[in-house]
C-alpha cells in the first residue's frame, strides 16, 4: 500500500513539474522565445480540445448530410427511399395501364361504330344531334335512286337514308332505367366538351345500369376516377364516372337496374360527390335527358 501511495504521489508530483520550451536560432543559437509549461495544464488542455473536436464531429455527422457516409446508416436510409420510389412508380404505372385499357376499348368501339354501313354519309355533330332529338320525331329524309327495270325503262325509287329519325327511333324504343335518383347539377353541354349530365345523390347511393349490356371497361382514370362503361344493343354505350367503388368487372353481363358502382368523388375533374352519366349512340354523344326521365 505504501508503494502504491508513493507511486501516486510521484505521478501527482510529475504532473506538477514545470518545463521550459526554448526556441533557438539555428545559426548562432540565440534564444528567440521561451515558454514555461506545466504537464498537468498540457494534459487538461489536450483533453478539452479533444472533447471539442469529438463534439464537433458528432454534430457534423448527426445534423448534416455527411451522416450518410457512416457505414450502414446511409445504406438503410437510401434503401427506404428507393423502396418508396419504387412503390410510387408502380402505382403510377397501374394508373397509366388502366387509363390506356379504357382508351383502347373505347377507341375500338368508336372505330366499329364509324365503320357501320351508312355511317360514311353521316356528318352530324354532337350539337346537331341534340337539336334533332330535342322536340318531336323528325321526318325521315329520303334520296332518289335511279334504277332500270326488266324492260329497260328508267325507274326512280325513293329510299330512306340513315338520319336523325333512325337515331330517335332506336333510342325512343329502348327501355331505360335511371342510373341514380337525384338532382341534375350540370346538364349536357357539348359546346364545352361536357358530353353528359352530372347528378347529385346521397353518399353510398348505388349506380345502376340503364339497360342490359356487357361491361367493356371498368377501371381507374386519372380525370374521371373510377369509371365503368357498358355496351348495349342498338350500338348504344353508357358511361358512369367519378364512382367511389366499382362493383362489376370488364366482360360481365349486367341487367337493367343492376348495381354497377357506388357514387363517389374520384378523379381530377370531380369537385364533389356525384355521378357523371354519358349516353352515346353510333359513336356520337346524345343528351340523356331526351330519353330518360330524371324528374
Amino acid at each position: 500500500m505504501a508503494d502504491l501511495e508513493g507511486e501516486k504521489r510521484s505521478f501527482l508530483e510529475r504532473m506538477q513539474e514545470s518545463f521550459r520550451l526554448v526556441i533557438y536560432r539555428a545559426d548562432d543559437f540565440r534564444e528567440l522565445r521561451a515558454v514555461d509549461l506545466n504537464l498537468g495544464i498540457i494534459y487538461i488542455t489536450v483533453s478539452i480540445v479533444s472533447l471539442i473536436l469529438l463534439g464537433g464531429f458528432f454534430a457534423l455527422f448527426t445534423f448534416t448530410p455527411l451522416k450518410r457516409m457512416i457505414p450502414g446508416y446511409g445504406k438503410i436510409e437510401a434503401n427506404q427511399q428507393f423502396i418508396e420510389l419504387i412503390e410510387s412508380v408502380d402505382e403510377l404505372s397501374d394508373q397509366i395501364d388502366a387509363q390506356q385499357t379504357y382508351l383502347n376499348a373505347f377507341g375500338k368501339l368508336m372505330t366499329v361504330a364509324s365503320d357501320m354501313p351508312g355511317e360514311e354519309n353521316s356528318n352530324v355533330e354532337p350539337v346537331q344531334i341534340k337539336q334533332a332529338v330535342k322536340a318531336s320525331p323528325p321526318v325521315r329524309s329520303t334520296q332518289p335512286a335511279v334504277m332500270s327495270d326488266s324492260s329497260g325503262q328508267t325507274v326512280v325509287e325513293v329510299q330512306p337514308t340513315i338520319d336523325a329519325y333512325d337515331l330517335y327511333t332506336t333510342l325512343r324504343e329502348s327501355d331505360f332505367v335511371r342510373p341514380v335518383d337525384g338532382v341534375i347539377s350540370s346538364r349536357y353541354s357539348p359546346e364545352i366538351s361536357h358530353y353528359g349530365i352530372d347528378i347529385l345523390a346521397p353518399k353510398n347511393t348505388p349506380v345502376k345500369a340503364m339497360m342490359d349490356g356487357f361491361v367493356f371497361s371498368s377501371g381507374w382514370d386519372l380525370e374521371t376516377g373510377y369509371t365503368i362503361g357498358v355496351q348495349h344493343e342498338g350500338n348504344i354505350l353508357s358511361f358512369y364516372k367519378h364512382n367511389s367503388i366499382l362493383l362489376k368487372e370488364k366482360g360481365t353481363f349486367v341487367r337493367a337496374g343492376e348495381a354497377l358502382a357506388i357514387i363517389g368523388n374520384t378523379g381530377t375533374l370531380s369537385s364533389g360527390p356525384h355521378l357523371h352519366f354519358e349516353l352515346w349512340h353510333s359513336g356520337k354523344p346524345v343528351n340523356p335527358e331526351e330519353f330518360i326521365n330524371f324528374n
